[in-house]
């Protein structure tokens, strides 16, 4: 099966393989927030779980696809790598901490955002061009972010409304270094992992 999804993708054109893995860890994630709300359990015991599983399976697939890239980065990480991966934790930290203190809606509303800040980061620091539906998309989650903070939050829901906020900003600076720098990035994974672990103890 995976061999069979792998031989399809590569018939693809860089960016339709973008849009194939983006739809699919949509997905994925579909349920993500709803499945962290549910578990009863404290917050750093979810980040270590979220950072020690995927540290797994992005070894077992970069080791399936190419080794030597583990081989050659992982034990020497660039500071490109390292920065990434704490941007990425922080992403992950902070996400959890706004389920803990707000609500679901709001920090789906907010933290969802990221990839319209990325457009605009992209814009200004990788010099890809803005459309018109995405300017239009980038005002209306403004005026969602507006209407999240507008309807007087509690000072924990406030909390937990600006570590969404914050997991919107990291993840799209984390995504604009992957994108600039994505041949040394493949590692960046295994530091987040650890970073996420160790902040857990």
């Amino acid at each position: 099966m995976f061999n069979i999804l792998t031989q399809a993708l590569s018939k693809l054109q860089d960016e339709a393989k973008g849009r194939v893995f983006t739809l699919m860890g949509v997905m994925i994630l579909s349920f993500d927030s709803l499945l962290v709300r549910l578990i009863d359990s404290d917050p750093w015991t979810l980040i270590f779980w979220r950072g020690l599983l995927p540290s797994l399976v992005y070894f077992l697939v970069q080791w399936h696809m190419d080794k030597t890239v583990l081989e050659k980065h992982f034990f020497k990480p660039v500071l490109s790598t390292l920065l990434t991966a704490i941007l990425l934790a922080a992403s992950t930290i902070c996400f959890v901490f706004s389920l803990d203190n707000t609500q679901v809606t709001s920090t789906l509303v907010i933290a969802n955002t990221a990839p319209l800040i990325t457009a605009v980061l992209a814009f200004f620091f990788l010099k890809e061009r803005l459309s018109t539906s995405t300017m239009i998309a980038i005002a209306v989650s403004v005026g969602g972010i507006w209407l999240v903070f507008g309807y007087q939050p509690t000072h924990a829901e406030l909390e937990g409304d600006s570590l969404a906020l914050v997991t919107a900003l990291s993840m799209s600076v984390y995504l604009i270094m992957l994108r600039k720098h994505r041949h040394v990035m493949q590692p960046c994974f295994w530091f987040t992992a650890d970073y996420l672990l160790q902040s857990s103890r």
